[in-house]
């Protein structure tokens, strides 16, 4: 399986919006989360469609962002069995160097710009401490802008979910 990258720019949705989602969309949305390697035939038949118009709704889904497929990889079967969460406070006017730098850490698995108690979110893995000790005390303190940075070392997941069950609903106002 291939890495995917999502790069800041292309995880907002890049070309024509969607518009709003229909029933068929939260349908096809729906089964793919469940197995995203369905066949556009098997979609269509459990919703009722013709697979030309799932394969229409799929393409609109992705080139407008709404809907990425990929495959998630347990980061401990590759050799990274350290998963910390590093929340970042940057100085004013720094923010986009700082996202920019911490971006293209290959350990960098997700950044996001938050509203509270820190400026930055980052999802980091490493190998093994030495390398998390490397990261933080090296690259990350020698990084322009950042003022403080806060590390939670996660010990066990107890659950991680990417189903999103509202989809065939309405959203709530």
């Amino acid at each position: 399986m291939s890495e995917v990258d999502v790069p800041a720019g292309d995880a907002e949705p890049s070309q024509q919006p969607a518009g709003p989602l229909d029933e068929l969309d939260r349908g096809v949305l729906h089964e793919l989360q469940l197995d995203g390697r369905r066949s556009f035939r098997e979609i269509a038949r459990s919703l009722g469609a013709s697979e030309a118009t799932v394969r229409f709704r799929v393409k609109r889904l992705r080139d407008s962002g709404v809907l990425q497929i990929l495959g998630f990889i347990d980061p401990a079967a590759l050799g990274y069995g350290l998963l910390a969460d590093v929340l970042l406070h940057v100085q004013p006017g720094a923010h986009d160097a700082v996202v920019a730098a911490v971006s293209a850490w290959p350990e960098a698995m997700y950044v996001s710009s938050t509203v509270g108690g820190a400026d930055l979110y980052v999802q980091i893995v490493c190998k093994d401490q030495a390398a998390l000790l490397e990261l933080l005390s090296e690259r990350l303190g020698r990084l322009a802008g950042v003022q403080k940075a806060e590390t939670l070392v996660e010990l066990k997941v107890h659950k991680a979910r990417y189903v999103y069950d509202a989809l065939g609903a309405e959203p709530t106002r």
